[in-house]
């Protein structure tokens, strides 16, 4: 079918026999597929040439810190280097297979390096938490503070009302809201509270999604809460483990302001080092992403005609890294990328006429179209994951809902993790992780009268101090302000 169909008015589809919209269908989709293909091939090789930069010009790896993680990384990076030459030529569908194997195998290895990283990012984030507590309480008690009074906290409350009611209909921005609110609030609420709340929530939010987005997230809950009980923290990347535990081994509390300004200081800088690391590894990540795409669809899609290629450039440049070399490869794959997408919009409003048009005259497939169309949402999954997340959530032919009974178990499971980990804690620490778990679900509390009631119990003067006050006070109507604005 010439061009000036693909893109034509509904009258020409319509007026298709059933066989013709069938077998555009099939083409249509093979002819999706090779163009997914060239968008993965062309990220591949201007990503591929910009790790290799990142890591000679910037020395990422250089860091003394990582010394046994670093051979391990230039081993993957040669892997991917490898596995991109190698879909270059003729393979047996046994290579193909095996090759495949080898990816996601690298890309597990990459997941736990990732996994390990964002931990350490997570408790350092609970350090600097801790350190700014200290400091506000710092400041309190040496420069003194602003009388929060109860007509102060009415008002604070009316207004935060008044901003939920009118963001009801703005699902995401409520949620943010929310969010942000219990964030800086004082957090007053019993562990058995905290864990009927929890319970509540997830039991509502979770009811009837798929087994594996449960269990992810409940893992994932478990590490925000408490990175150090998971995974490879404190294997992996050992030296910032070590750097870590300095922190933790500090008594922020008996530590003057300036102290703790140096403290915050050298948190940052082991942020920024640990989040470098993390950059290259998921970007590596990603691009084995795009690798598994090219090996899905080899053999399926249509060969790369050879000025297509930028094998040859890319391997020169491996060879031999080149500012002039490095432009070539950015510019010239960025714009096949640019021009590949645009071809998938093109045809993308003519799929959707076909397939609108098939499911209202009821037309029957075979096989053929349902392994394709399952090829292609195993590519689709691949090339659509940017953020590189656990393999087993990237793609999945059944879908099984999570049923009561497990779904109860696995909250459970969440609580009795908390309950094991809060046991030692102190008790500001504790107070933070659980105000920070609780606004990271999706609107907990069972509705807005029970959320608002919590937030003016958390303002009770009675048993709030009055610089914890004061600082949720002032932080709040300013987030309440940037809202406004933006919203």
């Amino acid at each position: 079918m010439n061009q000036e169909n693909k893109s034509g008015n509904s009258m020409d589809v319509v007026s298709m026999r059933d066989e013709d919209i069938k077998n555009e269908i099939i083409q249509l989709n093979a002819r999706q597929l090779t163009i997914v293909r060239n968008m993965s091939y062309y990220y591949s090789v201007g990503h591929i040439a910009e790790i290799i930069s990142s890591i000679k010009k910037d020395n990422i790896l250089d860091d003394t810190d990582i010394r046994d993680e670093k051979h391990l990384i230039n081993d993957i990076v040669n892997a991917v280097i490898d596995s991109f030459k190698e879909y270059h030529v003729t393979l047996t569908e046994e290579q193909v297979i095996d090759m495949k194997k080898r990816l996601i195998s690298t890309r597990n290895e990459l997941y736990d390096l990732s996994n390990a990283l964002k931990g350490y990012v997570i408790e350092l984030s609970y350090i600097k938490e801790m350190a700014e507590y200290y400091t506000m309480k710092y400041l309190g008690k040496h420069k003194g503070y602003f009388e929060v009074s109860k007509k102060d906290i009415d008002y604070l409350l009316d207004r935060i009302n008044y901003m939920l009611d009118n963001r009801t209909f703005d699902y995401s921005t409520y949620m943010k809201l929310v969010s942000d609110i219990i964030l800086l609030t004082p957090f007053r609420m019993s562990k058995f509270k905290y864990y009927d709340v929890l319970r509540k929530t997830l039991l509502r939010n979770f009811r009837n999604y798929p087994v594996n987005v449960v269990e992810n997230k409940i893992e994932e809950y478990k590490m925000f809460f408490d990175s150090t009980l998971l995974g490879d923290y404190g294997i992996l990347f050992d030296q910032y483990f070590a750097g870590i535990q300095k922190f933790k081994n500090r008594k922020l509390n008996n530590v003057k302001s300036n102290e703790l300004e140096d403290i915050n200081a050298d948190i940052k800088a082991l942020n920024e080092k640990i989040s470098k690391i993390n950059m290259i590894i998921i970007e590596l990540g990603i691009v084995i992403n795009k690798l598994l795409v090219l090996y899905l669809t080899k053999g399926i899609a249509d060969d790369l005609s050879d000025e297509d290629k930028l094998n040859y450039k890319l391997e020169e440049f491996v060879e031999k890294p080149d500012e002039e070399l490095l432009n070539y490869l950015l510019e010239t794959s960025n714009g096949k990328l640019r021009e590949n997408e645009n071809k998938l919009l093109e045809n993308a409003d003519y799929f959707e006429k076909l397939v609108h048009e098939s499911a209202n005259r009821g037309i029957v497939y075979e096989d053929v179209l349902d392994d394709g169309i399952r090829k292609t949402g195993e590519v689709l999954a691949y090339y659509n994951d940017v953020k590189f997340i656990k393999q087993d959530m990237i793609y999945s032919e059944k879908y099984e809902s999570v049923s009561d009974t497990y779904l109860e178990q696995l909250i459970d499971s969440l609580i009795q993790y908390i309950n094991r980990s809060i046991s030692l804690m102190g008790n500001i620490e504790r107070k933070i992780r659980m105000r920070r778990l609780l606004s990271l679900i999706e609107l907990p509390f069972e509705n807005r009268d029970e959320f608002l009631s919590y937030l003016e119990y958390s303002f009770d003067q009675r048993i709030v101090a009055m610089d914890e006050m004061a600082f949720s006070f002032f932080a709040l109507n300013q987030i309440l302000e940037d809202f406004k604005e933006r919203h």
